[in-house]
């Protein structure tokens, strides 16, 4: 992850990362980084987690019991300006809200530059 940030690229990191196991490294890498972060942090119940996990096409990977067992609530790094996406927010608004926040603003394809 360090050497795609120092390349340039953005970077996306999504999963189940509990605090109190990767959140010191996760800290480190975003203070160590010298351009723009942008964190997230999805406040989801386990219920909602469970009924979200059920749509998904590799839902039968892993199910409740596993998904209990990670589930930790409130679990945020405490750093600056980290983002909460609420249970309330559609896919549509949470890729929307992360486009106009996170990535820089450049010319996408089938967008004509900006004056």
């Amino acid at each position: 992850m360090r050497r795609c940030l120092a390349a340039g690229y953005d970077v996306i990191l999504e999963g189940i990362l509990d605090a109190s196991r990767y959140g010191d490294a996760q800290r480190a890498v975003i203070a160590a980084h010298s351009g723009p972060t942008h964190t997230y942090y999805f406040a989801l119940s386990l219920e909602e987690t469970l009924r979200r996990h059920a749509t998904k096409a590799d839902a039968s990977d892993y199910g409740a019991r596993e998904l209990a067992d990670w589930h930790v609530p409130d679990d945020l790094l405490n750093i600056l300006d980290e983002k909460i996406i609420s249970a309330s927010e559609s896919q549509d608004e949470i890729v929307a809200r992360i486009v106009a926040e996170a990535l820089p603003a450049r010319t996408r394809p089938g967008n004509p530059p900006s004056i």
